[in-house]
């Protein structure tokens, strides 16, 4: 498959000799004289230019393979090495099954290029690759993916001296919120992404019910029917104004009891003590550079600087938590974290966890 090297004055030279000239020998290093023959044919006969060709063979292989592929994807080769990929692509011979399988490694690649230019971050990055390989040749059918989308209920917040949004929590509200808003914002470019590998992403928000605890509510000054009262208010935003399904998370995963009885399982698993602790149980986190990180967003909180470690080490089990549900969901899904950057890698912590991309917003 030496025809994936070629050069641009290479490729010139041969696209030019297919439009007008011979085969010549230097030429059998990347297409024998057969093909290329072939192919000077097919020009005449569909009247086609060679620099349009590939968008010939890119319709043929969505009708004859289900593979919907675009030039874009494949930038790193040259326009004709490209074509002569996508030829051979069909010509279903000894090659074919390797070829495929580039594609959906050039998948991965075209994602994490995408999502370079959206500062979008793949948090565990060989079992997303390893995912959207298993995804296109398991189902081959399939199309769909449910992205679930954690979202923060609709703390108050305001705008500090930089001309930023931060939470205050001094209230809660019964709207989209602050990481909604968020996840608006950049969800159209993912699904346009997406998209472009022939992958229709289905999004459901999963709003924090969870924390309808004893101390979230003191801090807001509302009772527990309140605080749920206002999420399911979210919710109705989420579907009535922008169609999207939106679930109320511990409730659409078995229910308020059920994540009790998980979260303290996992406590109990684990003991977390101190940062020390964590290191110790992950040590490919940067457990200090993260509690820094967190540090302004819990004085705004809770206030009070003992508190900080405990509030830090009960919401990581809370994004373990989420993270390992979400990965033992019974279709094919992605976790997107549109809250802050720094507590992403706490959702990709399971042995078997779903792909985590992160919107790396910061608040």
């Amino acid at each position: 498959m030496r025809f994936l090297k070629l050069n641009q004055y290479e490729s010139r030279q041969i696209a030019i000799a297919i439009s007008d000239g011979k085969f010549q020998k230097w030429m059998g290093r990347y297409i024998n004289s057969k093909d290329f023959y072939k192919i000077k044919g097919l020009l005449v006969k569909e009247n086609l230019s060679i620099k349009d060709l590939h968008r010939k063979f890119e319709i043929l292989i969505k009708q004859d393979l289900n593979i919907c592929i675009a030039y874009k994807q494949y930038k790193n080769l040259t326009k004709l090495s490209y074509t002569l990929f996508l030829f051979n692509l069909l010509k279903k011979n000894k090659n074919h099954e390797t070829l495929k399988k580039l594609i959906n490694c050039s998948n991965y690649d075209f994602l994490k290029s995408s999502f370079n230019e959206k500062n979008i971050s793949i948090i565990n990055k060989d079992i997303f690759e390893k995912f959207l390989v298993n995804f296109k040749e398991i189902n081959p059918k399939m199309k769909t993916i449910e992205l679930f989308a954690p979202i923060c209920p609709d703390y108050q917040t305001a705008i500090d001296d930089y001309g930023n949004e931060r939470y205050t929590f001094d209230g809660l509200g019964g709207g989209i919120g602050l990481v909604g808003r968020k996840f608006l914002e950049n969800l159209p470019s993912l699904i346009e992404i997406f998209k472009l590998i022939d992958i229709d992403l289905k999004p459901i928000i999963l709003l924090g019910d969870f924390e309808n605890n004893h101390n979230n509510l003191n801090r807001l000054k509302i009772s527990p029917e309140t605080f749920i009262s206002l999420l399911k208010s979210s919710k109705e935003k989420f579907e009535k104004e922008y169609n999207l399904k939106a679930e109320l998370f511990a409730e659409f995963f078995g229910g308020i009891n059920s994540w009790q009885s998980r979260i303290q399982n996992l406590k109990n698993d684990y003991c977390f003590k101190n940062l020390k602790s964590l290191e110790d149980k992950f040590p490919n986190i940067d457990h200090q550079h993260i509690f820094a990180a967190r540090i302004p967003l819990y004085k705004r909180w809770y206030g009070e600087t003992n508190l900080m470690t405990n509030s830090f080490i009960n919401q990581i089990y809370e994004y373990i938590l989420m993270g390992n549900i979400i990965s033992g969901y019974h279709k094919p899904c992605i976790l997107l974290s549109s809250d802050h950057k720094a507590m992403a890698p706490y959702y990709a912590t399971s042995f078997n966890s779903a792909p985590v991309i992160s919107l790396n917003n910061i608040y």
